[in-house]
């Protein structure tokens, strides 16, 4: 590819620290997790047991856990119960009633949640739980899962409460923010962080605590960011005429985000702002950004360690997920890193490939951070044999990525004429097309005719551009199998004179294994003619090509005659009746008239030749053979092939078994195969020698018979 981004043009070196640095400058205020309270509590009703007086007091937690059941965690796609890592009491949204009068406050908490946030934008509250925590009850470090479509955080309401301990931790990154919940007999206290945030209940020291969670959404297409014009500024004056280094810039995002939360308006906290200031700021320097997953896989040599009992994991030869604290990782042998999933400004998936990333590139930031990070996903692989245990160490974060749009049509120029033609298919701005056209006309991609060719060519037209297209048109060959498709729209855009000219110096220069194209060429003539008299010299070669081609099926001989009478062209008539001369190619002709005739073409001269060749045919019905008489292999004259031709002109004989070596055998069946004789092989493999049975049958008779009736049917169909 490197060929492809020389340029006599001096090139512009964008410094990609003080990019990444201008990025960093966007700093809208925003927290990762926020808390406060509100003055009005509601009566909450619960299934099973009515309004649940305020403040709630330790003596109803018996009453409260008879009416819920145990809280389950998630681990992966598993929903599991294990008291040593999440207890608390839930109850499902559905038994739990929030009067409609608690509405305005609960908007007036999710305004200023979202404002602490830094979210702007439309916002909605969705209650997913009732949780119940008593003395010693806690749930384990953990991230929560988007339960919802647009769900980005956690909103938690805590009902006024006789309580002690239970606080709320939450980590992001280096940072932590605690939030110690206060006993209470008025008012709610609340705290909402964003869902992929780690954080965890410290275990509750007395009393009750009874909480309202919620999934706080953003519809899809809401959303929006301050304005930002300085950074904007900033970053478009150092992006301006970025050409070629660096060739990209990958940064990547602080938050995690699911596959089905990964949009530009579901961004969190500082993503949103940055990313909304990099976009804003590429539209001005002509620079493409995208949202892309990055995946990190490391395998790692590594210790297990031991459990506290002295004990060890011993499951040789399983993956196994486990926490870091579980193994001493020591060597790292392996890393795969790359970029992919991408999500263009518009919101829409883009068709780029994956892109490999190295471990240590310079141009994703920052990537080597990764390292002092939590993987998303640890497996030990156990030890076995003389083999130590090894550890996968998984890393899935989001990169807003960034580049050049002449690297990106470079990009695309490296993947072929087939992905230029799908850019250009879904591009509106003609700008963009012409650009990308001469990128790839000036990398050889628009030497030869293709059917993507014709499709850039036909949008070229389309919107304007002749002068570039004939541009094209006059330096690309139109040699090869199919060298016509797709020109019958091409030619219409061309001045008559210069249709015919493509044409013919396409029909002369076609080679003997695309004269294939003949057909093609000759349709798109006929769609495009309007003085027909210009296209003589066109089916002149068509004719000369066509005497020296393969013969044509029944489809494309329907095309040269229509091609034929339309120009009324006396060499190709003639060619056309001489094939009803040969047995190989006077069915194709017979079958092709008959195709005519169904579309209402009597073709004068044709018709008529092609009814006498059938009336003479089909006076002499096939006969079924008498004997098992076979006509013999003609194409090879080895001891083995004569063998088995005595057998086959023996009428008495329907069957033979020949002991034959191996190689031989192929011979045999090649030769039967190729000369369309009337018997099949079976090979009895277990012999030593090989043993070939020949088996005679009457397959040239069953032939006859299709072909008779065919002709019958052709015949039937011809008037006169």
């Amino acid at each position: 590819m490197d060929g492809l981004w020389r340029s006599c043009r001096p090139e512009v070196i964008m410094d990609l620290q003080q990019l990444v640095d201008a990025i960093e400058r966007v700093d809208v205020t925003g927290q990762f997790a926020v808390s406060g309270v509100h003055e009005q509590a509601p009566v909450v009703r619960v299934d099973g047991m009515g309004p649940l007086p305020l403040p709630v007091i330790p003596v109803m937690l018996p009453l409260l856990q008879a009416v819920g059941g145990p809280a389950p965690y998630g681990r992966g796609t598993e929903t599991l119960f294990d008291a040593s890592v999440r207890r608390c009491t839930q109850m499902d949204a559905q038994r739990v009633h929030v009067p409609d009068s608690f509405t305005n406050a609960l908007n007036s908490i999710v305004e200023a949640a979202t404002l602490g946030l830094g979210v702007i934008g439309e916002v909605r509250a969705t209650l997913y739980k009732l949780l119940v925590y008593g003395p010693g009850d806690f749930f384990a470090p953990h991230r929560d899962t988007e339960k919802e479509d647009g769900m980005f955080a956690t909103l938690v309401v805590t009902l006024p409460a006789e309580s002690s301990g239970g606080d709320l931790v939450v980590r992001h990154r280096d940072r932590v923010e605690r939030v110690s919940w206060r006993a209470s007999d008025h008012g709610v206290q609340w705290a909402a962080f964003y869902a992929d945030c780690l954080h965890e209940i410290e275990p509750l020291q007395h009393g009750v605590r009874v909480a309202l969670v919620y999934n706080l959404v953003r519809p899809r297409g809401g959303g929006g960011v301050p304005d930002m014009a300085a950074n904007v500024s900033e970053l478009a004056t150092l992006m301006r005429g970025w050409d070629r280094t660096p060739k990209k810039l990958a940064w990547l995002l602080e938050h995690s985000y699911s596959n089905a939360g990964l949009r530009w308006n579901a961004l969190k906290g500082r993503d949103q702002s940055r990313a909304a200031a990099v976009v804003a700021a590429a539209k001005q320097a002509d620079v493409k950004v995208y949202l892309a997953k990055l995946s990190v896989e490391q395998w790692w040599s590594a210790e297990v360690n031991e459990s506290a009992d002295g004990s060890k994991r011993r499951r040789s030869g399983v993956r196994q997920r486990v926490d870091a604290s579980e193994v001493t990782l020591e060597e790292m042998y392996e890393d795969h890193c790359q970029l992919q999933g991408w999500i263009n400004v518009d919101g829409k998936k883009a068709d780029i490939p994956p892109l490999k990333v190295a471990a240590n590139d310079p141009e994703v930031v920052p990537l080597k951070a990764l390292q002092e990070q939590e993987p998303d996903e640890l497996r030990l692989l156990e030890a076995t044999g003389n083999e130590g245990a090894s550890v996968e160490r998984w890393y899935r974060r989001v990169a807003l990525v960034l580049w050049p749009a002449s690297q990106e049509r470079r990009m695309i120029v490296a993947r072929g004429i087939e992905a230029v033609a799908a850019s250009v298919k879904s591009m509106k701005s003609p700008a963009e097309v012409r650009a990308l056209v001469r990128a790839a006309k000036d990398a050889g991609c628009l030497e030869n005719w293709s059917v993507s060719a014709a499709d850039i060519l036909e949008k070229l037209f389309r919107q304007g551009d002749a002068e570039l297209a004939v541009e094209i048109l006059a330096n690309i060959r139109l040699v090869f199998v199919k060298a016509g498709a797709g020109l019958d729209r091409v030619l219409p855009w061309l001045p008559e004179e210069g249709a015919v000219m493509l044409v013919y110096q396409t029909m002369r220069n076609l080679y003997f294994w695309s004269l294939g194209a003949v057909p093609v060429l000759l349709a798109a003539s006929r769609l495009t003619a309007k003085d027909r008299g210009l296209w003589t010299p066109v089916l002149d070669a068509a004719v000369f090509q066509l005497l020296d081609g393969p013969p044509l099926s029944a489809g494309e001989l329907v095309i040269v005659a229509e091609a034929a009478w339309h120009f009324e062209h006396l060499l190709m008539k003639a060619w056309l009746l001489i094939l009803l001369r040969s047995e190989e190619t006077a069915d194709a002709l017979a079958e092709a008239t008959h195709v005519l005739v169904k579309r209402g073409l009597v073709l004068p001269e044709l018709v008529p030749s092609v009814r006498k060749w059938l009336d003479d045919t089909i006076a002499s019905p096939p006969e079924a053979p008498t004997t098992w008489e076979r006509a013999p292999i003609k194409s090879k004259k080895s001891k083995a092939c004569v063998a088995v031709s005595r057998f086959l002109v023996d009428p008495k004989e329907q069957s033979a078994v020949f002991p034959l070596p191996l190689q031989q055998i192929w011979e045999v069946e090649n030769a039967i195969t190729l000369d369309r004789v009337d018997a099949t092989t079976t090979r009895l493999p277990k012999d030593n020698p090989q043993k070939l049975v020949v088996t005679k049958n009457s397959a040239s008779y069953e032939r006859a018979l299709k072909r008779h009736a065919d002709r019958l049917t052709w015949r039937a169909g011809m008037p006169g």
